[in-house]
């Protein structure tokens, strides 16, 4: 499994899921790298808000999933698109 820099087993799997839709909505639906990463880190802000996942926003995860996005769509984020959410 990979992680993604949650404190617990269970928020690394919700993370997960968060970026595998993130990428398909790149790669299925043709949405750009830049409104794949604004779904994605509008879904992290939204688990954040649940009870025991407050890191869901902290710096280590939103860079671990920006990363896991590029690597994993082969686009990079543009400075401007990845502070732009």
């Amino acid at each position: 499994m990979e992680r993604y820099g949650m404190f617990t087993t269970e928020g690394d799997q919700l993370v997960g899921r968060i970026v595998d839709a993130a990428v398909r909505a790149h790669t299925e639906l043709g949405d750009s790298v830049q409104v794949a990463w604004q779904f994605l880190y509008a879904n992290l802000r939204k688990l954040s808000y649940a009870e025991g996942y407050g890191e869901a926003t902290d710096t280590e995860v939103r860079e671990i999933c920006a990363g896991a996005l590029e690597q994993r769509t082969g686009k990079q984020l543009t400075s401007t698109e990845y502070w732009n959410i």
